[in-house]
């Protein structure tokens, strides 16, 4: 997991492909608005491919963001699918276990999230931001 990983200092070879995932959790962790993502569950394969478990407090009403500044880079198809992500989208894709107020909530984020990489666009140019 995250925690032994830090304290017994081990980096993967492809810093490039873990920051990438670095960056994908945090944004999906501030989209579901998880309270918990904590280093205990965040886990690795033996290939450092992150997976995210126990997301037992996310899905919160809360529309606001927990963490925007943890928010610098942004994959660029990931960022063109959350411009495009839908109510239905999601009401087809979590059915039956998300509530409406939880889908409008992620909704909202989501847009947070949007005008959020706009601006980081605009002050440190797209090259900045967005990544392959």
């Amino acid at each position: 997991d995250e925690e032994t990983r830090l304290s017994d200092r081990q980096w993967p070879e492809d810093m490039q492909r873990w920051s990438a995932q670095m960056a994908r959790m945090l944004l999906f962790a501030e989209l579901v608005q998880d309270t918990d993502r904590n280093q205990g569950n965040v886990v690795y394969t033996r290939d450092w491919k992150l997976h995210m478990i126990d997301f037992s407090r996310a899905f919160r009403t809360d529309g606001t963001l927990q963490r925007p500044d943890d928010l610098a880079r942004v994959d660029r198809a990931l960022f063109a699918r959350l411009q495009g992500l839908t109510k239905n989208e999601i009401e087809r894709r979590t059915n039956p276990h998300l509530s409406g107020r939880e889908i409008d909530a992620v909704l909202e984020r989501r847009d947070v999230i949007v005008e959020h990489f706009t601006r980081l666009i605009e002050a440190k140019g797209r090259d900045a931001v967005l990544y392959e």
